[in-house]
């Protein structure tokens, strides 16, 4: 008797991350994941009120501009790998989920999903792979 497969939503976005050996901008990432520009600035919302790690990977701003931008960090700079993986992921839920507010409570609820070690640790794994394959 075999067992059955459970559905885990983790593990299928996971799965079909999106990788980048460089940093990216939002429009590059819009082309690479085909997914339109305001879509990709959507993700990147959910993430950066969802994620710390994906937050403090921006750069903070001087102090004496935070009232200016109205935030702590500068989100016009390049998205990091880091940060590409994470929207990357965060497609892959809204096309599950479909509804914003269910993809951020599952954000909210699988934190572990989208921390930076986990993303480093599917990068050994990958590299491993890829060393492997001859």
């Amino acid at each position: 008797m075999s067992v059955p497969q459970l559905y885990s939503l983790g593990k299928i976005a996971i799965d079909s991350a999106f990788y980048a050996d460089c940093p990216l901008s939002k429009n590059a990432l819009s082309k690479v994941i085909n997914k339109s520009r305001p879509t990709v600035w959507r993700y990147e919302g959910i993430a950066y009120y969802s994620v710390q790690e994906f937050k403090e990977d921006y750069p903070r701003l001087p102090k004496e501009l935070w009232l200016v931008k109205k935030s702590k960090h500068d989100r016009t700079v390049l998205l990091s790998p880091y940060q590409s993986w994470v929207i990357s992921i965060i497609k892959t839920c809204q096309s599950h989920l479909g509804k914003k507010s269910a993809v951020q409570q599952f954000v909210k609820e699988n934190q572990y999903l989208f921390s930076k070690n986990n993303y480093h640790l599917h990068l050994v794994k990958l590299a491993k792979i890829a060393t492997a394959v001859p």
